[in-house]
């Protein structure tokens, strides 16, 4: 809290201009008594408040200062006092009663001796693993107000729960989980945000018609600004003393922040609680999502793209630092990004299908590779609030493209959306039944030369029938390609110039594929 004399100059408010509060004893801030004095100064303890007028003040300075003065300046005061003294002086014009001050003072330390066991409180039910909402309704009982804590994203992490009516403002923030949007642009425009950042604190900001006067103060993770504390004063005015207590409270704020969001505590973007909440389907609405970026002030290209990026050894994924986090970033121009379930989500927006990149494609798969960093890129879409759909896609992308390569690299979900629509498959059939039963026979055979005629059908429908091709890559002559192709014909009975026939086989090379990549003991990164 303020030191007493302060306080008790704030309290008086005589709205002199006269008025001066100076503190230079920082080892008597804790007042308890007053008394009246004049020079020669008795001996005084630094808990005793000393009321003396500047008429009685000598023309030298006198020996033995008490630690704390309230002058009234009746008369100018000498050249001697003022700053310099190393005492706690209060200047004002008029004395008052010695029964208000003590009034005061009885007050001061009752408000403190309250506050103190609202500390005690909070922080017994912070180590009972209640959070943020217990430090809403415990401050909400002190200050007889409704207290709120936001993230600066605006959305609500707490809001107390109390038994008077609560106002419009908060029911639709309780609502709709977020600070309203009329508050937000109000607090933009005005730069209600900007001016409590400066402020060094917290801000009291007076209501009008529609809003009661609130005290905001902010709250410091790892230095940065990460949430803001509320006292709404819908039931009772704000005091002197509320912001110093608020203020003190923001430090519980940061305390359980840092336990419950770990290491990115103190990144906490405008933007990724918004993101966390689309990954989740809290928000769906499409109206809803473009007003909040508008608020949050981003914007988003047409066509997105979801990048889910880990990094991985062979067996385990390694934690991001904070530089390959920001080099991610910037490989991918304007994008939003968001630490969400061990891995580094970025939500990627441009005009076209392809994702916007630094570098071209390529370089970047290399990049990634050399790193043991793999991503999985979705599909492209419109509609943000089936963001969530589109991670599922780029987090199987990831997942299949990693098992198959067994390195890092950028795997699209367009190359690797057959095996996801085969691992659904599985849970309800044998993969085994859907295969041609003649190639399924070769497959399973161990004759070299049904192996031979095996390879050298995926390679002839892989390769469009391109004889010259399927050829070279086989170190075979021609002949001996026709002479395979049609021993093929005849083992498996098949027609390779019949379209569906050449679709069901094709088919079955992905499910033999499949089946031989993931077997039934799946690795442990599809098992995550």
């Amino acid at each position: 809290m303020k030191q007493d004399l302060f306080y008790i100059a704030v309290t008086l408010k005589p709205g002199d201009p006269l008025l001066r509060c100076i503190l230079e004893n920082e080892d008597a801030n804790q007042i308890y008594d007053v008394r009246e004095a004049a020079p020669p100064f008795p001996a005084m303890s630094p808990e005793t408040l000393c009321l003396v007028r500047s008429s009685e003040l000598p023309a030298e300075r006198p020996a033995g200062l008490p630690a704390n003065i309230l002058c009234w300046e009746d008369v100018p005061l000498p050249a001697w006092f003022g700053r310099g003294l190393g005492c706690n002086l209060l200047i004002l014009s008029y004395i008052p009663e010695q029964d208000t001050l003590r009034w005061i003072i009885m007050e001061m330390h009752s408000v403190q001796k309250r506050f103190q066991k609202t500390l005690d409180r909070i922080m017994e039910s912070l180590y009972y693993g209640k959070g943020l909402q217990a430090i809403a309704d415990i401050a909400a009982e002190h200050f007889e107000n409704s207290v709120l804590i936001f993230d600066t994203n605006w959305k609500l992490l707490a809001s107390s729960r109390s038994d008077y009516p609560k106002s419009a403002f908060i029911l639709e923030a309780e609502r709709t989980g977020y600070l309203s949007n009329e508050i937000v642009r109000g607090m933009l425009e005005s730069g209600g945000f900007d001016r409590l950042r400066k402020n060094g604190q917290y801000v009291v900001y007076p209501g009008g018609d529609s809003f009661a006067d609130t005290c905001w103060c902010y709250v410091r993770v790892n230095g940065m600004i990460s949430a803001y504390l509320v006292i709404y004063a819908d039931n009772r005015k704000i005091e002197d003393y509320h912001p110093e207590l608020l203020w003190t409270l923001s430090r519980y704020v940061s305390m359980e922040l840092q336990r419950g969001r770990g290491a990115s505590a103190g990144r906490n973007e405008p933007y990724e609680a918004l993101l966390v909440d689309l990954l989740e389907r809290r928000i769906v609405d499409q109206l809803v999502i473009i007003r909040r970026l508008s608020l949050l002030r981003r914007k988003v290209g047409e066509l997105k793209h979801v990048v889910t990026v880990r990094k991985m050894s062979s067996n385990f994924q390694i934690a991001m630092s904070r530089v390959e986090r920001a080099r991610l970033e910037e490989m991918f121009p304007g994008c939003l990004s968001v630490e969400y379930d061990g891995s580094l989500v970025l939500l990627v927006s441009g005009e076209t299908e392809e994702i916007p990149l630094r570098d071209d494609l390529e370089m970047l798969a290399h990049d990634f590779s050399m790193n043991s960093l793999a991503a999985g890129v979705s599909a492209s879409f419109t509609d943000l609030g089936e963001m969530s759909r589109y991670y599922q896609q780029s987090v199987k992308a990831l997942e299949f493209g990693w098992n198959i390569r067994s390195r890092g690299g950028l795997f699209r979900y367009s190359d690797y959306a057959i095996y996801h629509a085969l691992e659904l498959c599985t849970k309800h059939l044998d993969l085994r039944d859907l295969c041609h039963p003649g190639l399924l026979k070769l497959q399973e055979s161990t004759d070299p030369v049904d192996r031979d005629l095996f390879q050298t059908l995926y390679l002839y429908l892989l390769h469009m029938k391109d004889v010259g091709k399927v050829s070279s890559l086989l170190n075979i002559h021609r002949s001996t390609l026709f002479y395979r192709l049609n021993k093929l014909k005849q083992v498996m009975d098949v027609d390779l110039d019949d379209g569906e026939t050449v679709t069901q086989l094709l088919f079955s090379f992905k499910l033999i594929e499949y089946m031989d990549i993931f077997s039934p003991e799946d690795t442990p990164f599809l098992k995550r």
